[in-house]
Protein backbone atom coordinates (compact mmCIF):
# COMPACT_ATOMS: atom_id res chain seq x y z
CA UNK A 1 0.00 0.00 0.00
CA UNK A 2 1.39 3.35 -1.07
CA UNK A 3 0.59 6.76 0.39
CA UNK A 4 1.21 9.81 -1.80
CA UNK A 5 1.29 13.29 -0.28
CA UNK A 6 1.38 16.50 -2.30
CA UNK A 7 2.75 19.68 -0.79
CA UNK A 8 0.97 22.70 -2.19
CA UNK A 9 2.13 26.29 -1.70
CA UNK A 10 -0.42 28.85 -0.61
CA UNK A 11 -0.13 30.64 -3.98
CA UNK A 12 -0.88 27.47 -5.92
CA UNK A 13 -4.10 26.67 -4.10
CA UNK A 14 -7.20 27.08 -6.17
CA UNK A 15 -9.10 30.28 -5.61
CA UNK A 16 -12.81 29.97 -4.89
CA UNK A 17 -14.93 30.44 -7.97
CA UNK A 18 -16.96 33.62 -7.93
CA UNK A 19 -20.26 33.58 -9.73
CA UNK A 20 -20.99 36.48 -12.04
CA UNK A 21 -23.67 38.79 -10.73
CA UNK A 22 -26.23 40.02 -13.19
CA UNK A 23 -26.38 43.81 -13.10
CA UNK A 24 -29.18 46.01 -14.26
CA UNK A 25 -28.66 48.37 -17.17
CA UNK A 26 -28.41 51.36 -14.83
CA UNK A 27 -25.84 49.58 -12.64
CA UNK A 28 -23.71 48.66 -15.67
CA UNK A 29 -23.82 52.26 -16.87
CA UNK A 30 -22.88 53.51 -13.41
CA UNK A 31 -19.92 51.11 -13.11
CA UNK A 32 -18.70 51.99 -16.59
CA UNK A 33 -18.93 55.71 -15.82
CA UNK A 34 -17.03 55.25 -12.55
CA UNK A 35 -14.30 53.19 -14.23
CA UNK A 36 -13.88 55.73 -17.01
CA UNK A 37 -13.66 58.69 -14.61
CA UNK A 38 -11.14 56.83 -12.45
CA UNK A 39 -8.99 56.05 -15.50
CA UNK A 40 -9.22 59.68 -16.64
CA UNK A 41 -8.16 60.93 -13.20
CA UNK A 42 -5.16 58.57 -13.20
CA UNK A 43 -4.17 59.82 -16.66
CA UNK A 44 -4.44 63.46 -15.56
CA UNK A 45 -2.35 62.72 -12.46
CA UNK A 46 0.38 61.10 -14.58
CA UNK A 47 0.39 64.14 -16.87
CA UNK A 48 0.67 66.48 -13.87
CA UNK A 49 3.60 64.48 -12.48
CA UNK A 50 5.30 64.53 -15.87
CA UNK A 51 5.33 60.75 -16.29
CA UNK A 52 3.67 60.97 -19.70
CA UNK A 53 3.51 63.88 -22.16
CA UNK A 54 0.20 65.71 -22.59
CA UNK A 55 -1.89 64.63 -25.57
CA UNK A 56 -1.72 66.50 -28.86
CA UNK A 57 -4.51 69.05 -29.42
CA UNK A 58 -7.31 67.62 -31.48
CA UNK A 59 -8.00 69.15 -34.88
CA UNK A 60 -11.69 69.90 -34.97
CA UNK A 61 -13.56 70.59 -38.19
CA UNK A 62 -15.01 73.92 -37.05
CA UNK A 63 -11.54 75.18 -36.06
CA UNK A 64 -10.25 74.15 -39.47
CA UNK A 65 -13.07 76.03 -41.19
CA UNK A 66 -12.35 79.16 -39.16
CA UNK A 67 -8.65 79.02 -39.99
CA UNK A 68 -9.33 78.41 -43.69
CA UNK A 69 -11.90 81.23 -43.80
CA UNK A 70 -9.44 83.67 -42.26
CA UNK A 71 -6.69 82.77 -44.72
CA UNK A 72 -9.09 82.96 -47.67
CA UNK A 73 -10.33 86.40 -46.62
CA UNK A 74 -6.77 87.65 -46.17
CA UNK A 75 -5.69 86.31 -49.55
CA UNK A 76 -8.73 87.78 -51.29
CA UNK A 77 -8.23 91.18 -49.69
CA UNK A 78 -4.57 91.22 -50.64
CA UNK A 79 -5.28 90.21 -54.24
CA UNK A 80 -8.17 92.63 -54.76
CA UNK A 81 -6.34 95.65 -53.42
Amino acid sequence: MYCVLFIVNAGEMEQPVQLAVMLTKAERKKLRRQNRTEAQKELQEKIRLGLIPPPEPKGMYYNYVIVCACTCVCVCVCVCV
